[in-house]
């Protein structure tokens, strides 16, 4: 299961001290840090100190930290240490950077609206339940808020171990009722095939709050999983990852048998098919049935959208190497300006190397770009004024960007892991969306507007070739993570007078400068998180 690059894999070799706690919440037996330690981040969990005389309890920590770190897995926390003495016991994990799946669904509806997305969310969950039941290890707590999602490439980890043994306490401590299989409730004994029950209870979840039904196929699975009877349900995750996967496998098969018709026809056409039969075979081509679209023209599927205005989109693309998109055709004899382009358009066309974006589109659509690793260059023209989340995100070989000068908004995750090294905010822009430039490891030059207002996660995070940049004057919010990984970055321009309250926005505040306003200089040395820089005047 490939795992994105912006999942920490951390590492921490008997940590001499915890340097700093950011709290992080709580439930009724522990506490959750970030902790800071020798410039890195870990997720801590500690033992409450009215419970640090309580055997039982200890007894579970020792025995979480055993279980985790024996495995590695990349769906599953990456477990680091424990500290067990008289004063108090904790446990340093990874600290995953992203939401709870609850969380998660809550900010991004649409999400699991996509079946690619579905299969990838269950693939990792049952890859990740699959080691722990190969360690015979049943996690027997499984929820949304034991599910973790990167905040990037919205990769899966599985976290909270510490009811995986149920041997040492009763089956009633640590179970969420409303995930609990018939024999956690009956306290009888516990096997993988509870876990399974869980996972029926994950894709209850996931449809009930998404306005979409799920496909049949997630239905079936969570009815067999959600059976009284042990017996009833399916026995492994090998079963359930083999029914989310037959489709492409199904499809992979048919792939074949069609190519190896078509050779056969091919070869037998150039023998016997006379010329003028030839030429129209060659000029014959295959409509992807699940384009609605209203014509196509030089690949590129058109659909209308307002009839009374004469307004159409681009609904999707076929093949070519070179897409050149219209801004105006005629569909059924009248003139049809072209103004959107839909919601995935082009996702995944790997063999798309460059796109023509012409004057008039004013909107593209979510993921309309997504997976397009073969694009080298990103035009786009003076008429957009609206981009949605994840337009560009992975052409991982884009080199050159222009953008659109009327935006007032970057887009959640607009393009990020690409190659770019240099970009321009235009004025007007108010807005940079959550990862917008994330893992673009080449960038080094970037300008902010003077319009720009909030600045949320993770907008720089893993930019390792970033070496200084300058904040506005009107930025109010800063999101959390915001330079994390960016290990060049040395000099910060602060223009704001009044130092924005943030949250940790690098790993390393020692190491860098912060340049501020000279009448700002003890403010920022009084502001938290800001004064861990070494603060000076801007000349």
């Amino acid at each position: 299961m490939e795992v994105s690059d912006f999942i920490q894999e951390n590492e921490c070799s008997q940590p001499k001290a915890i340097e700093k706690f950011i709290p992080f919440g709580e439930n009724s037996m522990s506490c959750f840090y970030i902790a800071q330690i020798g410039g890195k981040q870990y997720f801590m969990k500690q033992l409450k100190p009215e419970f640090k005389d309580n055997a039982l309890l200890r007894s579970l920590y020792r025995k979480e930290f055993e279980a985790g770190h024996s495995i590695h897995h990349p769906n599953i926390v990456k477990y680091i240490e424990i500290t067990d003495n008289e004063q108090e016991c904790y446990i340093l994990m990874e600290n995953i950077v992203g939401e709870t799946l609850d969380k998660f669904i809550a900010s991004h509806h649409d999400y699991f609206k996509s079946r690619s997305n579905l299969d990838k969310f269950f693939n990792q969950l049952l890859s990740g339940l699959k080691c722990l039941h190969e360690s015979h290890i049943v996690h027997s707590d499984l929820k949304p808020q034991n599910i973790m999602i990167s905040q990037i490439n919205n990769d899966l980890k599985i976290i909270d171990l510490g009811f995986c043994f149920t041997d040492s306490f009763p089956t009633t401590v640590g179970t969420t009722l409303a995930y609990a299989a018939p024999e956690q409730k009956s306290g009888e004994m516990l096997d993988e095939v509870t876990d399974i029950y869980a996972v029926g209870k994950i894709i209850e979840y996931i449809a009930k709050n998404i306005d979409s039904n799920l496909p049949s196929v997630y239905a079936k699975i969570m009815i067999r999983c959600l059976k009284e009877q042990r017996k009833q349900r399916y026995q492994n995750t090998d079963d359930i990852i083999r029914l989310i996967n037959r489709r492409k496998h199904s499809i992979k098969i048919a792939l074949v048998s069609a190519i190896s018709c078509i050779v056969l026809f091919l070869a037998f056409r150039s023998i016997i098919y006379t010329e003028r039969f030839n030429s129209w075979w060659d000029s014959f081509e295959i409509i992807p049935t699940h384009v609605d679209y209203s014509i196509e023209s030089n690949h590129i599927y058109y659909r209308i959208v307002d009839n009374d205005h004469k307004l159409c989109e681009v609904a999707g693309f076929s093949s070519t190497p070179n897409a050149y998109i219209q801004n105006e055709l005629k569909i059924n004899g009248e003139l049809y300006r072209v103004t959107h382009i839909a919601d995935e358009a082009f996702r995944g066309k790997e063999y798309l190397k460059s796109v023509h974006i012409p004057e008039g589109i004013e909107t593209i659509g979510k993921y309309a770009f997504i997976g397009c690793t073969g694009l080298s260059t990103i035009s786009i023209p003076n008429s957009v004024t609206h981009i949605s989340e994840y337009a560009f995100h992975g052409c991982n070989k884009v080199y050159n960007l222009k953008i659109s000068p009327i935006l007032t908004e970057i887009p959640v995750g607009f393009i990020s892991g690409s190659q770019i090294k240099k970009v321009v905010i235009p004025e007007g822009v108010t807005i940079i969306g959550l990862d917008a430039f994330g893992n673009c490891g080449k960038l080094k030059d970037v300008t902010l507007p003077s319009s720009l207002i909030i600045l949320e996660r993770g907008v720089f995070y893993n930019c390792t070739s970033l070496e200084k940049i300058t904040i506005p004057q009107n930025v109010k919010s800063i999101g959390d993570y915001l330079f994390f990984e960016c290990t060049s970055l040395k000099d910060i321009y602060n223009l704001a007078i009044e130092p924005q309250v943030i949250p940790p926005i690098h790993k390393e505040p020692s190491q860098i400068t912060l340049h501020v306003p000279a009448e700002s200089v003890e403010k920022y040395r009084n502001a938290e998180y800001w004064n861990e820089m070494n603060i000076v005047p801007i000349k």
